[in-house]
């Protein structure tokens, strides 16, 4: 079972809080249309997730120092939606870890349209080890396969635009990456939870992550660590 506190009144003042940090900070220029995720409920079990996992009081994702790429694994944004939208967790390999559902700050769709589904400075269960500095994105496709150039500009200007106003970031994963002790974003890890334990990744692939990386340094003169 999961608990969710009673003490409403702090409850509903951080989610006025979360609600507001999503029309301040803005993506400028860039065209995302909201898609909000997160209620009272939703809060309440990522305090509970950020105590267990890495000694945190609160919610709150101050200064994210990582962006980590990921893609859906459905075919298409509606069955993405259907399985992000809901509070509690459903997956039973990572149910021992806490009740809150995975979720990410945004989600892309084939057509390259974004989608914001949490503000910046909210913790997102989507990285084990890294979501208390990690921001997320969300690539609708079934594989690396079905990933569309038009995700791939989106992404690319996405991540221009999260560092720009974010100066805090300087790593850049794909998912599957996220595991590897020889990188340097292996250091940044908190994991307070010894039963908890990593699992194997494959998206959103290799190839795919190179395509990102060079299109942001020839387009954005950007080059993040790994």
């Amino acid at each position: 079972m999961h608990r969710v506190r009673q003490s409403a009144c702090p409850l509903l003042l951080m989610l006025f809080a979360v609600l507001a940090g999503c029309s301040h900070g803005g993506e400028g220029r860039l065209k995302v249309i909201k898609r909000p995720l997160f209620n009272e409920e939703r809060l309440a079990l990522t305090n509970d997730y950020c105590r267990l996992h890495y000694g945190n009081e609160g919610h709150l994702l101050e200064k994210p120092q990582m962006i980590v790429v990921h893609y859906t694994a459905f075919l298409s944004l509606a069955e993405s939606e259907r399985f992000f939208t809901p509070a509690v967790l459903s997956r039973e390999d990572i149910r021992s870890g806490g009740a809150v559902n995975v979720s990410a700050h945004f989600m892309v769709d084939l057509n390259g349209t974004i989608y914001r589904l949490a503000p910046d400075n909210v913790v997102c269960r989507h990285t084990i080890g890294f979501n208390h500095l990690a921001l997320g994105i969300e690539n609708v496709g079934e594989g690396e396969s079905a990933l569309t150039e038009a995700q791939l500009e989106a992404d690319a200007a996405l991540i221009a635009d999260l560092v720009s106003r974010h100066p805090s970031i300087g790593y850049l994963l794909g998912h599957h990456e996220y595991q590897d002790k020889a990188l340097p974003h292996y250091a940044l890890r908190r994991e307070l939870d010894g039963r908890y334990r990593p699992t194997v990744k494959i998206d959103p692939g290799e190839r795919f992550m190179t395509r990102l990386r060079n299109l942001l340094k020839e387009r954005y003169g950007m080059m993040l660590k790994r």
